[in-house]
């Protein structure tokens, strides 16, 4: 089994990670750097997390709620995953409030 978490992506999307965020209305961040699988099947479509507890937010947005791209970076760039007790996760979302997931 492997000790990564992945997601399957179309490789016009993996090829504009930046560290660990992709923007374009889409704010996609993870728990450490992504890496994109380079070998086999999924070479080019897939993206993995180290490790079988890797978080992903993936924050969706829209031009007409949110305003321009550079308006929903800023909104959202600081989105981050807390980890409480019993592995409580909280995102503190801008539009939802604080987010409570159990793990």
């Amino acid at each position: 089994m492997p000790r990564t978490t992945e997601g399957g992506l179309p490789h016009i999307v993996s090829d504009k990670i930046n560290d660990n965020e992709l923007w374009d209305d889409t704010l996609l961040k993870g728990s450490s750097r992504f890496a994109s699988v380079e070998d086999g099947p999924a070479a080019g479509n897939e993206l993995r997390l180290p490790g079988r507890k890797g978080i992903w937010i993936i924050r969706l947005g829209e031009t007409s709620l949110n305003g321009s791209l550079g308006d929903f970076v800023a909104t959202f760039s600081g989105l981050a995953v807390v980890r409480g007790a019993d592995d409580m996760l909280t995102i503190d979302d801008p539009e939802y409030g604080e987010i409570h997931f159990h793990a």
